[in-house]
């Protein structure tokens, strides 16, 4: 479930391979009438020599197993007493193993662990659609919900991701995460400001004063180090101080 999670939040890239054409629509030739191949992008050759070691890979690992396996029994399926030699064999030996694991006779009950797989393959068949629907479902609500933010910004968030894989509902992560980033920007705002309340106190010590200050006005350092935001929210206030500026 986890990794079906963290799933979603991740892209996902589908590549087209269009035929090239004429304006006509016919497929494009060569002079001699053979068929013009469409180039390939840097991307997609790039996805194929992966998907290529990916295989690679996986046979290499298979092949291993198997010369392992081979060696550990002595090159005999050890539930037909008969010399294995092959894949063939040895996918044999490893079907009629996860049958006794099943607890299945590897030798009578082939007809029963047939049946077991195909119920347990419709089964997750089934479950993956499920989810697939709730996917779907949950991506409307969020979209209907949001229509102005955009799920493929948001699955590159961090917060948002790990709000979801908690959550696994696409609105409940949206807003976990902006109560995470309120809290942030309220003990950030508290900062400044004790920071603030710090610089007058020690303004006011310089000057020969008891450290009280006048918090009726701004200085003029105040007002360049504040936002557009800030400078808004405060304009009255800043009039006001601008009239005491020397």
């Amino acid at each position: 479930m986890e990794e079906e999670k963290t799933n979603v939040a991740s892209e996902t890239t589908e590549t087209n391979q269009e035929t090239t054409s004429n304006p006509e629509g016919s497929v494009a030739t060569t002079e001699n009438n053979s068929e013009v191949k469409p180039k390939q992008s840097k991307e997609v050759n790039a996805e194929f020599a992966r998907q290529r070691r990916e295989k690679e890979q996986q046979k290499a690992i298979f092949d291993a197993e198997m010369k392992a396996t081979f060696s550990a029994l002595k090159g005999k399926n050890p539930y037909t007493n008969e010399e294995m030699k092959d894949k063939t064999d040895y996918e044999e030996y490893l079907r009629m193993a996860e049958m006794e694991k099943d607890g299945l006779d590897p030798l009578t009950d082939y007809a029963k662990y047939q049946k077991q797989k195909m119920r347990k393959a419709q089964e997750e068949a089934e479950h993956k659609e499920q989810l697939q629907q709730q996917l779907k479902d949950d991506i409307s609500a969020f979209e209907e919900a949001h229509p102005e933010e955009k799920l493929e910004d948001l699955s590159k968030n961090k917060v948002f991701l790990m709000c979801y894989r908690e959550s696994g509902n696409l609105n409940e992560a949206y807003k976990n995460m902006k109560e995470i980033e309120k809290d942030y920007l309220d003990k950030a705002n508290q900062e400044a400001a004790r920071a603030l309340a710090l610089a007058n106190a020690n303004v006011g010590s310089l000057n020969g004063s008891s450290g009280a200050t006048d918090n009726s006005y701004y200085s003029k350092e105040q007002v360049e180090a504040m936002s557009k935001e800030e400078i808004a929210k405060n304009l009255d206030k800043i009039l006001a101080s601008q009239k005491k500026w020397k």
